[in-house]
């Protein structure tokens, strides 16, 4: 963390992790009315690198802050659903090969915004996440990932009415994601 001046503060951060798989995920599997979920005893430990990137200045009882980040991920561990003839489902956990996501965060939080008793926060996402290699399915390399929107957004507004107690009220925005089947 550098902060270049009282009121801003710039971090670079980055990390790697490995994640093994659950006993679930390897041993569960399980038969209902609606489908079926096949446990996968050869999935291999997913693991990432990650980089974030972001610029805050603080406010009175808040701060604004825009961050930018890219990260990588092998062998990355998903369920995968498909429906079959008789309308029920199978899902299954798979490893995709490589995926990988870049995106932008801006935040704006403030409370007692114009010495009264309300807060606000802002917040806003962009991801652009991609299957780069996918060897069951070489055709969806390229593809954006299953189940992830590209840009959400929430804004949320509190009256403090007492020290103990709030009330707010919250909107939520999630784009379209691309589906897997």
């Amino acid at each position: 963390s550098f902060t270049p001046a009282e009121d801003w503060r710039l971090r670079y951060s980055f990390s790697k992790a490995h994640r093994f798989p659950t006993a679930e995920e390897l041993f569960l599997t399980a038969d209902t009315a609606s489908g079926s979920v096949e446990a996968n005893s050869n999935l291999s430990p997913e693991s990432g690198l990650f980089h974030d990137f972001y610029v805050q200045h603080e406010l009175d009882n808040g701060y604004a802050r825009v961050s930018f980040f890219y990260n990588e991920m092998t062998n990355e561990i998903m369920y995968e659903t498909e429906r079959l003839a008789d309308n029920r489902t199978k899902s299954s956990m798979v490893n995709y090969d490589k995926s990988a996501a870049i995106g932008a965060d801006f935040i704006y939080a403030q409370d007692y915004l114009f010495d009264l008793p309300v807060g606000l926060n802002l917040n806003g996402t962009w991801i652009n996440k991609e299957i780069k290699a996918y060897s069951a399915k070489p055709h969806w390399e390229g593809m954006d990932w299953i189940r992830t929107p590209k840009w959400r957004a929430n804004a949320t507004m509190t009256y403090h009415a007492t020290p103990e107690w709030d009330n707010s009220v919250m909107v939520q925005y999630r784009s379209k994601p691309f589906k897997d089947s």
